[in-house]
């Protein structure tokens, strides 16, 4: 059995969003010694023909998804794959399988956001039971945090198909953030096979009539953005009012000015929740829960702002994320034109609405405005200095 290292490189490189079952199918080929070689070949060329055999192996209640929980299914894989694609452990032997895990549940407590992520998502490929105990703890704080480890924690549990959550998670599909609540349905549908969609009373009535473990408890939790004690005022250093002004900033965060450095967005908005960095000097300062805003800085200056989905406040042109589109095109004029795309990542012609998908772009340039959207609502809003 030499050639099995070799086929499971293979099989873990071909199918990276499916490695709890390609690792469990894989003991199960170790066992069974009467499966003959030729056999498996024939598997795996049908699987670098198409992946769609291997998904419905995978994950067999996706087919149960509606439109809207695959679409979504389908765009956070594609937009996060280089944060969820954690299949590096093709020469792992069970011991050292077993020490990561022990390893990554320790750093679910981590304070380093980007710590947290990797965790989570490495426990989703290792796939053992033994973690979604401690996944559904992690997600289930309700101190304020980045949501983007909760709804991956949410995604993590779907995906080792421990059904001993499914009580719990039924919370999660009323939560006030988008990406927790559509993930907690997709999580549930892959777990039980059912779906009742957003009607989360539905979810927990089902399940109290099936009598499985983790009991759903009809008490509703009282998940919360924070919005209502986001202060006008920050510390006596500098002001926030929540109004963006195009080209200059937001309050006495501005833009591409040597007045605002990292120094002085600490004494203005506080410590940041996070803080990640890219390439070169590049960093993605984090205020995602407190104000609904991330900061991307360089050579210690200000250089974008990112208004995200619970940003309590609006442009000084009056748009808010939950303005539509056609009041954007009344305040910053109809694009010029609609063009398909194969990425939106880069730059985009000023003024073309650009799309991939149910994805889309519009730059206003010189404003310094640009509008992502989903199914032509806005998702987020990036804020530059032209």
């Amino acid at each position: 059995m030499e050639w099995m290292p070799h086929y499971k490189i293979f099989l873990l490189c071909r199918v990276d969003k499916m490695y709890r079952n390609v690792i469990k199918w894989e003991k199960h080929l170790m066992e069974d010694i009467k499966i003959r070689k030729t056999t498996i070949f024939i598997y795996l060329a049908m699987l670098c023909l198409g992946g769609s055999l291997c998904f419905a192996e995978a994950m067999p209640n996706d087919n149960k998804l509606n439109a809207e929980q695959r679409q979504f299914a389908e765009w956070t894989e594609d937009h996060f794959k280089d944060l969820l694609d954690m299949g590096r452990y093709a020469k792992f032997t069970q011991a050292q399988m077993d020490e990561l895990e022990a390893q990554c549940i320790k750093d679910l407590h981590s304070k380093f956001y980007e710590k947290q992520c990797e965790s989570v998502n490495t426990l989703a490929a290792l796939g053992t039971d033994k973690a979604s105990g401690p996944l559904l703890e992690l997600a289930m704080d309700t101190s304020n945090k980045d949501n983007r480890v909760r709804w991956q924690a949410i995604r993590a549990i779907g995906m080792i198909g421990n059904d001993s959550q499914v009580g719990s998670l039924i919370h999660f599909v009323y939560h006030y953030n988008r990406n927790v609540r559509l993930w907690a349905e997709i999580s549930l549908v892959r777990l039980t096979g059912q779906n009742f969609g957003s009607d989360w009373h539905a979810w927990g009535k089902w399940w109290q009539q099936q009598r499985g473990p983790n009991a759903f408890n009809a008490a509703q939790i009282q998940w919360t953005s924070d919005n209502s004690t986001k202060p006008n005022i920050a510390p006596a250093a500098g002001s926030i009012n929540m109004i963006v002004q195009e080209n200059v900033g937001l309050g006495d965060v501005k833009l591409n000015d040597a007045r605002t450095n990292k120094a002085s967005v600490r004494r203005i908005l506080g410590e940041p929740e996070s803080i990640s960095k890219t390439s070169g000097d590049f960093e993605l300062w984090s205020y995602r829960e407190k104000y609904g805003i991330e900061l991307g800085t360089a050579s210690d200056q200000i250089k974008d702002i990112r208004l995200l989905e619970n940003f309590g406040g609006k442009l000084s042109s009056g748009i808010t994320l939950n303005s539509t589109m056609d009041e954007v095109y009344s305040v910053y004029g109809q694009p010029l034109g609609t063009r398909k795309v194969k990425t939106l990542s880069g730059g985009v012609p000023d003024k073309v609405y650009c799309t991939k998908g149910t994805d889309g772009k519009l730059r206003y340039y010189s404003q310094g405005i640009t509008f992502w959207t989903n199914d032509n609502k806005i998702a987020w809003i990036h804020v530059s200095k032209l």
